[in-house]
């Protein structure tokens, strides 16, 4: 990477000239190399990868921004996303100095999280693809939650994982179970994160909640709390505030097993291992109780 390049576009798209001081290999997810880049006025997250992710990146960055122009949750602010050399894709972000929050800011993130579950659009979906990780999710307008789920996330998915040679023979039996399981849920497109766990939420010092790393489109709210129940949860604050404004719908249990499943259908696909076996378990299981 050339970093003084990278510092030379990233300070002609702010219109201020920086001046290169350091760099440093630091954390950021599973699909990109991450760096702290540091100029004379200013730190930057740095994500890098082959130039083929830039459509992942412009993803990224788009929900980003659209999270940030609610006003109702703080993210890192986008400053570059594209190409260097025309062999790297970069997406330049804000740096922001995170920790962990206590009670107080874990309702403020729930409270932030119902609210950014209030901003409606006419159709489920997105302007462009997004990308759970690294897997690409399709996102064409669709009016019906159950077919935007079914036949854009959970068939597409099941797909995939049959390429690998790891496809599950209950495929059709969990998509028609899905199905019926939908026809009950709440189901007013809603502007959500999309990865919504506990990797991808932080707290500034002053406690005021992040979000990053979206795989964001106009969903409904269920689906972003599915993955939220995973990996550890959140604290009980977060479900206190957000409940306190969108209150569990009737049946939420069941959907939230197949919106767990879902993520888990994807961490195999990525990761493959342990997470195979878990994916088929739950596939059995939520067949067996509401197929």
């Amino acid at each position: 990477m050339d970093w003084r390049k990278l510092t030379e576009r990233l300070g002609a798209k702010l219109e201020t000239q920086l001046c290169f001081r350091d760099v440093s290999r630091v954390s950021g997810g599973c699909t990109d190399t991450a760096f702290k880049l540091v100029t004379d006025k200013l730190s930057c997250f740095v994500k890098t990868a082959p130039a083929s992710a830039l459509p992942r990146h412009r993803a990224e960055a788009d929900g980003l921004r659209a999270i940030e122009a609610t006003g109702f949750l703080r993210t890192p602010e986008v400053w570059f996303c594209g190409t260097i050399l025309k062999s790297t894709s970069c997406l330049v972000l804000e740096w922001l100095n995170l920790g962990k929050g206590d009670a107080r800011a874990w309702g403020a993130m729930g409270e932030g999280v119902a609210q950014l579950h209030g901003v409606k659009d006419t159709n489920f979906g997105w302007k462009r693809e997004s990308y759970l990780g690294g897997t690409s999710q399709n996102n064409q307008p669709c009016g019906q939650w159950a077919d935007f789920f079914c036949e854009q996330r959970l068939a597409p998915m099941l797909a995939a994982l049959g390429k690998r040679g790891n496809g599950t023979p209950r495929a059709e039996i969990l998509i028609t179970t899905a199905r019926k399981l939908l026809k009950a849920a709440p189901a007013k497109p809603c502007l959500i994160h999309g990865d919504l766990w506990s990797g991808n939420v932080a707290f500034l010092e002053t406690g005021t909640p992040v979000v990053f790393d979206p795989a964001s489109c106009f969903a409904v709210p269920e689906f972003d709390l599915g993955i939220a129940r995973l990996f550890g949860g959140f604290p009980p604050p977060f479900y206190e505030a957000y409940e306190a404004q969108i209150p569990a719908a009737d049946g939420w249990e069941a959907r939230n097993e197949l919106y767990e499943l879902y993520h888990i259908l994807n961490h195999a696909l990525l990761f493959g291992g342990a997470y195979h076996t878990e994916a088929a378990e739950r596939t059995a299981r939520l067949c067996e109780r509401y197929g």
